[in-house]
């Protein structure tokens, strides 16, 4: 029943990291900040667009240049900023405000992937039943707050769950 969760846990990741592409692409943006950036026509723009909102400029900022820069940037925790940080001088020749959103949600939904796993097995030890385990991430995986986790945002707690 742990792989049925998990594999319910990536699925819903993967329809709404493609719901908010989507939407953006088909609706006209409400926070117009994102438009703020250098526009590049490609598909890391694409895919970035939609989830730099809220903190995560914040967080894309702090990755992109590896340190706090402005004082508002110290109410962010570093860990999530530096992995992607970290992670893409690895792997890209890049590493600008989009490759750090990609990045950034790529970690968070990783990070929330296991976080069901950790939440199924917490919930079966003290409910000690696989049912009521298996329900309570269900509903961990449709909530509300679904875009929140999914974005280089406030589920970088998620790393912390498992």
């Amino acid at each position: 029943m742990l792989t049925l969760t998990v594999r319910i846990a990536v699925l819903t990741r993967l329809a709404l990291l493609t719901w908010a592409v989507v939407a953006d692409v088909l609706l006209e943006d409400y926070d117009s900040a994102a438009d703020a950036l250098p526009q590049r026509p490609d598909a890391v723009t694409l895919l970035a667009k939609p989830f730099l909102r809220w903190d995560a400029f914040y967080f894309a900022h702090i990755g992109e240049h590896g340190e706090y820069v402005y004082e508002q940037e110290n109410a962010f925790f570093p860990l999530l900023p530096l992995l992607a940080r970290g992670i893409g001088r690895g792997l890209l020749e890049t590493t600008g405000p989009m490759e750090m959103v990609l990045l950034g949600v790529l970690i968070s939904n990783i990070a929330f992937v296991l976080s069901v796993a950790a939440l199924f097995k917490l919930s079966e030890l003290v409910l000690r039943d696989r049912q009521r385990a298996f329900v309570a991430c269900v509903f961990y995986c449709a909530s509300p707050a679904g875009m929140f986790l999914a974005s280089m945002c406030v589920s970088s707690y998620a790393l912390f769950l498992y």
